[in-house]
């Protein structure tokens, strides 16, 4: 592989990830953007329009002193250990968010599992990879030490190419040409890898949208171009190289305002203020290292020198790196393995007793570090969300201990319990890390406060009702997860999530009545579907006849004006008192609708004078009884509303006592 360190791996790497603007979207549990209609080749170059650079095929900046995969020279080469893995070490700049940092990351661990390539994070290294975030899509080529990459040549540029490929240069803008010169290129013995990663698109360079430059011969329907991922002939290339070349600083599409290029050498000094500092997290992390050797297990010693240190150190920028060490015991790579380097701590959370004592005690920890240095707290949280995508990276135990911190971290109200989400990740899911990880999660939380914490916190961000994403697909059934978790000893939150599948069936049934009476559904119809559904779902009378009093009164749009307003409700109550009254055939379910009723007409305040109206309604209807309406009265209602809904009902009750009474003297006078 060649000191063509621009593009190559850069563009197998970010082609893994798009190779897009870094903005939000979906990628394996992590955000990632939304594809464009533009192909990424077409977007890097229209990304290099107008750049101050002079780029060599459209994205390299190369001066033409060294062959891709053509070196002479065991210097332009990363070399391999003795167990065939090239390490090659990283920095990326703190500019990037921490959703950008896990595109790469994920684009990284994409190398790790296939090739021989191992990503990790510089500390003093000389030669390394530098992930900048400035204008435009492109590399430079040649080695100068420092701040490196590694590659190999395009395909459209080896020696080769004219058996593989047409060149229709009629269609190309002729200042571009220069772009597809071969190359004398040492194709490692492999073949002419139509679906390289590294492989043009139908149109690049083109001088019109939608023209050919590139036509594969001789089938011209076989597809080049792809950003997919490495096809199997890079990872060939990758992995028979006995060394992979080196070099470069790197720079990403970027929407933001590009700077103007100048005309000649006229030099712009730039201003102490807009000075940035070398992002170097090596001398950061041996400043904690030496301080947590010294403090040792006593955690009330490491909670005192991190607040001292704050004063010292720039917690602020590396409080990536902060947490990482303080979990981990140094920085983590890519997967959540340990940087290779020498500058570790053996005092961390992962090397600490795993019971609830010791997590308690280093959760105080991290409570008082963020209480004092508050500009921490966003911080910790992406850095809590980032240890839970690592966790199949993790040791069992490490997993254990990382989940009671987290449980107890949450019930504490120190981390939102939004970082759940990344509990989601497809691969966790399906490998039973997340569920596992959940088991431990939970007792801690539960252990610390109680299952009201629990519901109220998830309620709060959205996912009280997404507890079962934590198992594949084919095992989301409110059956396994109650088995799964009151087997582990956390019946309440099987409770509770049995609870919200309820209440989501319910939100789904009010629905479709909604839409079966807007519809104009007979009664008949109505009644028998939720007959069939109250037995698949085992809901009770009483409670069904909240849903239908609720599904009825929200079928119609009310008039503004209260003095017409109980008149469009008697109508349409009259219209759907055949359908309360086959849910009302007990008691308690007639009570149940007549407190719905009060309590709606207490919300809604034009319905206030409606009350009695209503209610004189469904009597007549036979939907309710005069004994439920007077156990109402008596002692069966409710604050909302009572005075004035008693007063309302006062005289329809004492004749319903006038009429009771008269009933009884007939019947004596009978006897």
């Amino acid at each position: 592989m060649d000191t063509r360190a621009s593009l190559s791996i850069l563009l197998l790497l970010f082609g893994v990830s798009q190779a897009s603007p870094l903005m939000e979207e979906r990628f394996e549990g992590v955000f990632v953007s939304e594809p464009e209609p533009l192909d990424i080749t077409t977007r890097i170059l229209e990304s290099n329009n107008g750049s101050s650079e002079v780029l060599i095929e459209g994205d390299l900046v190369f001066p033409k002193t060294r062959n891709a995969l053509y070196c002479f020279n065991n210097n332009c080469f990363w070399k391999k250990n003795s167990n065939n893995i090239v390490e090659i070490p990283y920095i990326v700049s703190s500019e990037f968010s921490f959703n950008d940092k896990l595109v790469i990351s994920n684009a990284m661990s994409t190398f790790h599992s296939k090739t021989c390539i191992r990503f990790v994070a510089r500390s003093t290294q000389a030669d390394y990879i530098s992930i900048e975030n400035k204008d435009g899509c492109f590399s430079s080529l040649g080695r100068t030490g420092g701040k490196q990459v590694v590659s190999f040549n395009r395909q459209a540029n080896q020696s080769d190419r004219d058996k593989y490929v047409k060149i229709n240069w009629e269609n190309m803008s002729p200042d571009m040409a220069y772009n597809f010169q071969k190359q004398n290129t040492n194709n490692q013995k492999t073949p002419y890898d139509y679906g390289s990663i590294m492989h043009y698109g139908r149109t690049a360079f083109s001088i019109q949208p939608g023209l050919e430059t590139i036509t594969p011969i001789p089938d011209s329907t076989v597809a080049i171009g792809q950003r997919q991922g490495m096809s199997d002939t890079d990872i060939l290339r990758i992995n028979k190289l006995r060394f992979l070349s080196a070099f470069i600083s790197v720079s990403f599409m970027n929407n933001q305002k590009q700077q103007k290029p100048t005309l000649t050498g006229q030099r712009f000094k730039t201003r102490k203020r807009d000075e940035k500092e070398r992002f170097d997290p090596s001398q950061f992390q041996e400043s904690i290292v030496q301080g947590l050797n010294q403090t040792g297990t006593d955690l009330e010693a490491v909670a005192k020198f991190l607040d001292a240190s704050g004063a010292k150190l720039d917690y602020r920028r590396y409080a990536e790196t902060l947490f990482d060490i303080l979990v981990a015991g140094g920085m983590l790579a890519p997967g959540g393995t340990l940087s290779d380097d020498l500058t570790r701590t053996e005092f961390c959370l992962f090397t600490a007793s795993e019971d609830l004592e010791t997590m308690q005690a280093y959760a105080q920890v991290f409570n008082k570090l963020i209480r004092r240095y508050k500009y921490l707290e966003k911080g910790f949280e992406e850095e809590i969300k980032k240890l839970l995508l690592f966790l199949k990276g993790f040791t069992e135990s490490e997993r254990n201990k990382l989940a009671m911190l987290t449980g107890i971290l949450l019930a504490n109200g120190n981390i939102s319990a939004s970082i759940l989400n990344s509990l989601f990740n497809e691969n966790l899911v399906k490998e039973g890390v997340s569920a596992a990880f959940a088991v431990k999660l939970f007792k801690s939380w539960i252990n610390e406060k109680d299952i009201n914490s629990v519901a109220a916190s998830l309620r709060k961000v959205g996912m009280d009702n997404r507890l079962m994403e934590l198992f594949p697909a084919n095992k989301r059934s409110c059956e396994h997860f109650s088995k799964y978790f009151t087997d582990a000893g956390l019946k309440e939150l099987s409770d509770f999530a049995r609870n919200q599948q309820s209440i989501g069936a319910r939100k789904e049934l009010q629905k479709e009545l909604q839409e079966q009476m807007s519809r104009g559904e007979t009664l008949k119809d109505i009644i028998a579907y939720v007959r069939e559904e109250m037995k698949k779902t085992s809901i009770s009378e009483q409670t069904m006849i909240g849903i239908v009093w609720t599904s009825v009164m929200s079928s119609v749009e009310w008039n503004k004006k209260e003095e017409l307003v109980t008149e469009q409700a008697i109508k349409l109550l009259k219209q759907y008192s055949p359908l309360l009254k086959a849910f009302t055939s007990q008691g308690l379910s007639e009570l149940t609708l007549l407190l719905k009723i009060q309590e709606y007409c207490y919300d809604n305040i034009h319905f206030m004078k409606a009350f009695q109206k209503i209610v004189v309604l469904l009597y007549k209807a036979d939907v309710l009884s005069e004994e439920v309406i007077l156990k109402w009265y008596t002692e069966g209602h409710v604050a909302k509303g009572k005075s004035v809904f008693l007063e309302q009902m006062k005289k329809f009750v004492e004749w319903l006592k006038n009429a009771e009474e008269e009933s009884e003297s007939e019947e004596e006078e009978a006897d």
